[in-house]
């Protein structure tokens, strides 16, 4: 994602990884080469007067009886 600075200055003081957003902006694709190989990608750009980010839910925590404080549900584990 590209921000503008007012959606960064949120961005590093308000969300951790697992916390759902939506981000608002213009979608942008491009190519670079690396190692001969052709690598796309797609980003989407927050920048000045054209768009938002916005929390909508803070990430689950996991208790210790294995359920979310996000949903009361038990939280998959890996296969093994």
């Amino acid at each position: 994602m590209l921000f503008k600075k007012a959606a960064v200055t949120f961005a590093e003081r308000t969300l951790k990884k697992g916390d759902l957003v939506i981000a608002e902006g213009r979608i942008e694709n491009r190519s670079y080469q690396k190692e001969g190989q052709t690598h796309y990608m797609t980003e989407i750009a927050v920048r000045e007067g054209r768009g938002d980010i916005q929390l909508m839910a803070k990430a689950a925590t996991e208790r210790p009886d294995g359920t979310s404080r996000r949903s009361g549900r038990p939280q998959p584990t890996g296969a093994g």
